[in-house]
């Protein structure tokens, strides 16, 4: 019964819209904290349009962080502290 409890939790943390638009826009928010991150962003939120059902957010063209080989052919390199080859 324990399992299922914690199975049902997590299940609708994941499926919540309102939590992960929430997510989705600290981490946008936070994305510089570090300094690190210049090739890094994430959709903008458009809070006035999300609903507890439906996220809104910018559509955005790009390479995924954990596409490497893409990346690593832009001449990125994601190991130095710089972020530059």
């Amino acid at each position: 019964m324990g399992v299922v409890t914690d199975l049902h939790a997590n299940t609708f943390k994941e499926l919540n819209p309102a939590l992960e638009v929430w997510r989705q826009d600290r981490f946008r928010a936070g994305i510089a904290a570090f300094g690190d991150n210049s090739h890094v962003t994430a959709p903008e939120v458009y809070w006035d349009y999300c609903g507890p059902h439906m996220i809104c957010m910018e559509r955005m063209c790009g390479v995924p962080m954990d596409d490497f080989t893409s990346i690593s052919g832009r001449g990125v390199d994601g190991f130095s502290p710089s972020g530059a080859a």
